[in-house]
């Protein structure tokens, strides 16, 4: 993983990342990239919003889009929100 482009957006109170990726084997998840963006950058996985993954054809490489987020919660991802007892009726 090699960070392409690193800026701060002072008025959204983000970080704008763009990222190179070289894997083994299937494309990574959003979970797996929001968790690792998460150490590399040293801040809570829901601070990291995964906005675009795209690879490069035929090659077990792409590049990522992310923003780190100041303010902002960000779901999970692969975790599936539970639903209300309101909700189920």
């Amino acid at each position: 993983m090699d960070i392409i482009e690193q800026k701060e957006n002072p008025l959204l109170k983000r970080k704008e990342v763009i990222v190179s990726l070289k894997y083994d084997k299937s494309t990574p998840s959003k979970a797996e990239m929001q968790a690792l963006m998460s150490k590399h950058f040293r801040t809570e996985p829901t601070r990291v919003e995964i906005k675009k993954i795209m690879t490069d054809f035929g090659a077990a490489s792409g590049k990522m889009w992310v923003n780190i987020w100041q303010d902002k919660e960000i779901p999970l991802y692969g975790k599936k929100e539970e639903k209300t007892e309101e909700a189920k009726q």
